[in-house]
């Protein structure tokens, strides 16, 4: 895989989310998972945050850690 191609480019309307980009935010990547993956949207953001850590792409680690977050806090409160 190439740098500059997005490790997961799902179809959408407006073309393919580049995932990987450092313009990405953490409200624009929970939105975006969530509406394509539902319930198991944190899992994969979890996920990707283990990845980037890994890579030790302290960037990606930080959008993924908080999009994770966003995550947890939105099903928290669609609990409460």
């Amino acid at each position: 895989m190439s740098e500059t191609e997005p490790w997961f480019s799902p179809p959408t309307p407006g073309g393919a989310i580049d995932f990987c980009s450092l313009e990405l935010t953490a409200p624009v990547a929970a939105a975006a998972i969530a509406q394509i993956f539902g319930e198991r949207a944190q899992t994969i953001a979890a996920w990707c945050a283990i990845a980037a850590r890994q890579e030790g792409d302290d960037a990606r680690y930080r959008l993924w850690l908080e999009t994770f977050k966003r995550l947890r806090a939105d099903s928290t409160s669609a609990i409460d």
